[in-house]
């Protein structure tokens, strides 16, 4: 397919071509973009809609991936559902885009200037004195010891409230019992009478 496009591209008359967007998103993509520059053609790739289900899973929303193909790729514009996307990511541009991989790069390199550029820096000694205090093991026994209390007022808490609340409904069962009973009398074929008790 990329070959028909870089065939397209020496006809010389066109300023543009419009690929499915998949062809920039794949491996392939950047070499589409060098051809295509080769021959100055715009790139429009088709097409851009704001669902989930057209979205590349390597993407959260169709903006990231918009602005990946803009800022990253270098396309030329773009055939979208969704006009308002298209015009926030070219109004937004690309001075400030940065990919996940370029954020976390930057994120580490604040932290290592922070710790003066490594283990021994001011970070690693802060955490290291504060693991090493003779006062965090008491501390630690402490927190364990209080939250043994804690639970074990918890259970009696539960256990005299859940005992006192099963009392009342047997209570209440049994007294349901009492009133529910009744004695009838049967006079079987002997004329003698038994008592039959009903719940």
């Amino acid at each position: 397919m990329q070959t028909f496009w870089y065939e397209v591209g020496k006809l010389g008359f066109l300023s543009g071509v419009g690929p499915d967007k998949e062809c920039l998103l794949g491996e392939g993509g950047y070499e589409f973009m060098i051809e295509s520059q080769k021959f100055d053609l715009a790139v429009h790739p088709w097409t851009s809609r704001a669902e989930v289900d057209f979205v590349d899973s390597s993407y959260a929303t169709a903006e990231d991936e918009l602005r990946w193909l803009y800022c990253k790729r270098g396309i030329s514009g773009m055939f979208t559902e969704n006009v308002d996307l298209g015009i926030i990511v070219g109004m937004r541009g690309c001075d400030d885009y940065m990919t996940a991989e370029e954020l976390l790069e930057e994120d580490i390199t604040e932290i290592e200037e922070e710790d003066e550029g490594g283990v021994g820096g001011a970070i690693s000694k802060e955490i290291c004195s504060e693991s090493g205090n003779g006062n965090a093991a008491l501390q630690n026994f402490g927190y364990l010891a209080s939250g043994i209390a804690i639970g074990v007022l918890t259970s009696f808490f539960f256990a005299k409230m859940f005992g006192a609340r099963r009392g009342q409904m047997r209570g209440m069962q049994t007294r349901g019992q009492m009133r529910g009973m009744q004695t009838l009398s049967t006079v079987d074929s002997n004329d003698s009478d038994s008592g039959m008790e009903i719940i």
